[in-house]
């Protein structure tokens, strides 16, 4: 019968793994390596084959461990903050409330319409808007309606960096294990 192994080095650390044959075709156990051992089954951070204990155990000290987690964790949430920022917020506009895309291509047009009517090169933009039920809507906006608009954005932005610096990562950087596990965006 063929079974998985995890190879270790001769600290303990899993350098490669292989399928071993552990029966012979007449039935004999086969010969099995020492450091040949059992996949490691435990959530480790740096597992390490004990071969006094024959089991696996952390290879790094808590310290380490602690700092690396939290670490993971703050690019997990960095990377749900980017992806609530580049979601879809609301804005009023003659008197309705309409959702307005955030992404890198709706942030780089709000830059140039911007530019462009401020700069009195136009004296208003068509865009693009969502009801609230999910309809497309194409609004004209002068200049005063698209800066408004733009506040919107920005606000809808940096309420989502807020969190995440002054919320959520003074929080990371001072969990314990466990209490990193329950740090939700």
């Amino acid at each position: 019968m063929e079974r998985l192994f995890s190879i270790v080095n001769d600290q303990g650390y899993e350098i490669d793994t292989a399928m071993l044959e552990t029966e012979s075709k007449d039935g004999m156990l086969q010969v099995i390596p020492e450091n040949y051992v059992p996949p490691n089954q435990k959530r480790l951070f740096r597992p390490k084959w004990n071969f006094d204990l024959e089991d696996w155990e952390e290879g790094e000290s808590e310290e380490v461990v602690l700092s690396q987690l939290r670490k993971s964790k703050f690019r997990e949430l960095s990377a749900e903050c980017t992806k609530a920022i580049l979601g879809k917020f609301t804005s009023e506009v003659d008197g309705k409330v309409y959702e307005f895309s955030f992404d890198t291509e709706a942030q780089a047009n709000f830059d140039s319409a911007l530019l462009i009517l401020t700069q009195g090169m136009e004296q208003e933009a068509e865009w693009t808007a969502y009801t609230l039920n999910g309809e497309v809507a194409r609004i004209k906006l002068d200049k005063a309606k698209l800066i408004a608009v733009a506040k919107d954005g920005y606000r809808h932005k940096d309420s989502k960096i807020k969190r995440l610096r002054n919320e959520l990562e003074p929080m990371v950087m001072n969990a314990t294990k466990e209490e990193l596990e329950h740090i939700q965006w």
